[in-house]
């Protein structure tokens, strides 16, 4: 009997002070390095090795249901892929050799037109660049991964929007600009171009911030002027497609990031019109990037 009340106190100071450390039988572990969960028909286990700011943590949970040889096991190891949404993180885990992550960004900012010919003028108000890149890869060959090179997928909207004092004509074999019928009045007129954008950038990312630089490859699939006005109290709309845009281009981008927001800057050093097709300019574009 009294064999039995001390193995009773024993089992019920060992509950008390799991529930201490487990409470709610809940654990939470912000980037483990690896997960494996091994399943059968008698054993389901889980175990997490490493942390943030902890790689010797681990933590395992175990229930066995019946006797069996089988095991099945998988493993992820965030050290050396990961998958996220938002800037690549810099890792200062300097025993590893290389790292590689694929990251989704996207890029939103002003736009204007350096070059473009007088007396039309860009309405800041209607002229921004939207660039969604669904596939970033980055790629570093070295220890901690300060330094990597990138290769993105992006689909890129341009939009030059002129004041309403003139709208974009195409006429004659050209891209030009005039003004609107008299009695009319202007509402908008507007270029847009879409391209299939592939930036290759090398970077640099230590201590939370870091800054980026590269060529952009455009291959600008898509391009149209739209013009819009009032006539008589009516809505008058204008569209004409395959503007003479450039059918490739090559933008210089870069990049200074922090944490959590980022900022860019690219420029097209290349006419966007064609030869012989008209007005000369090229496309600066600034804002943020997430």
């Amino acid at each position: 009997m009294k064999k039995f009340l001390f193995l009773l106190c024993v089992l019920s100071a060992s509950l008390s002070a799991w529930a201490e450390m487990n409470p709610c039988d809940t654990i939470v572990v912000r980037k483990p390095d690896v997960v494996t969960v091994v399943t059968n028909d008698s054993l389901q286990a889980i175990r997490v090795e490493g942390k943030e700011g902890n790689p010797k943590f681990t933590y395992q949970s175990k229930i066995e249901l019946t006797d069996s040889n089988y095991v099945s096991e998988s493993g992820i190891n965030s050290n050396d892929f990961s998958f996220r949404f938002g800037m690549p993180r810099h890792k200062d885990d300097a025993t590893k050799n290389w790292t590689f992550q694929i990251t989704m960004n996207l890029f939103a900012g002003f736009l204007s037109a350096p070059g473009l010919p007088r007396p039309a003028e860009v309405q800041a108000g209607k002229s921004a660049e939207l660039m969604f890149m669904p596939l970033n890869a980055n790629y570093s060959p070295w220890k901690a991964g300060k330094h990597s090179f990138s290769l993105g997928l992006g689909l890129d909207w341009r939009t030059i929007g002129l004041t309403r004092a003139n709208k974009f004509l195409k006429a004659n074999g050209e891209l030009t600009f005039g003004n609107y019928a008299d009695g009319v009045r202007p509402k908008e007129s507007k270029l847009t171009v879409f391209s299939l954008s592939f930036p290759l950038m090398y970077n640099y990312y230590s201590h939370g911030c870091g800054w980026s630089v590269g060529p952009v490859f455009n291959f600008n699939t898509y391009s149209s002027i739209v013009s819009k006005w009032k006539d008589d109290g009516r809505d008058v709309k204008e569209k004409m497609k395959n503007v003479y845009v450039r059918p490739f281009t090559v933008d210089i981008m870069a990049c200074i990031r922090t944490e959590w927001l980022g900022f860019y800057f690219k420029y097209s050093p290349a006419n966007m019109i064609k030869a012989d097709h008209g007005m000369k300019f090229h496309m600066l574009s600034f804002g943020f990037w997430f």
